[in-house]
């Protein structure tokens, strides 16, 4: 695949990756939209935190520079669906209750539509100190998207900011998934904006903010 220059371009990238065999829980303007704030975000790391078998993984690198590090962030076992174990058997198929760790599938996705690309992953804990020690050294506080579709409940979501947002470049994009009422994305982003602590850039299901 190609890096997209056009709007015609970027709205083919899903197309491109359905045709790979890649599946995820992104849809209609969703992978468009990450796309977007991915090239937007400009040069500079990428943090992505849940990224399922590497559908969201494979958008922000349609709008990341090859030379870009992106790192990627999950469990890559059934402890993180936390709900989402339909879904993820229809992308996966019946073959995930027999073998419920899907880390080989993300690596062959991304191996798929971007082999060129600087992308790792990170298996475990995101919450862990050890983890996120790792990433601060990775990023070296210059990240310049910051991408969360981790646990859903305003517990983790808070945490999550707490943690990973001061690894962020002033002016860096946050890109959170499934912004609606009845998820704990939905309040913590509302009171984290109204704080001053998030700046708005776009709202929607897949919420667009920027660190100020």
């Amino acid at each position: 695949m190609k890096i997209p220059r056009t709007m015609e371009e970027t709205r083919e990238v899903p197309l491109l990756l359905h045709e790979l065999g890649i599946r995820g829980l992104l849809h209609n303007q969703e992978p468009i939209d990450l796309i977007t704030a991915a090239r937007l975000a400009g040069r500079g790391p990428r943090v992505e935190i849940g990224c399922f078998v590497g559908l969201s993984t494979c958008l922000i690198a349609a709008g990341t520079d090859p030379e870009d590090r992106i790192l990627s962030l999950d469990l890559f076992t059934m402890v993180g669906l936390q709900g989402f174990v339909n879904p993820a058997v229809a992308i996966i198929g019946p073959e995930l209750m027999e073998r419920p760790d899907w880390l080989w599938l993300w690596r062959r996705n991304v191996k798929a539509a971007w082999p060129d690309h600087r992308i790792h992953f990170v298996q475990g804990d995101h919450l862990d100190p050890q983890v996120i020690a790792f990433v601060r050294c990775a990023v070296d506080h210059s990240a310049a998207l910051l991408y969360l579709d981790g646990p859903h409940d305003a517990p983790s979501v808070n945490a999550e900011l707490e943690a990973y947002l001061p690894l962020c470049r002033p002016g860096a994009f946050v890109v959170f998934h499934d912004w609606a009422p009845e998820f704990g994305v939905y309040e913590v982003v509302n009171r984290w904006v109204d704080d001053g602590r998030l700046i708005e850039y776009w709202p929607g299901y897949l919420y667009v903010a920027r660190k100020p």
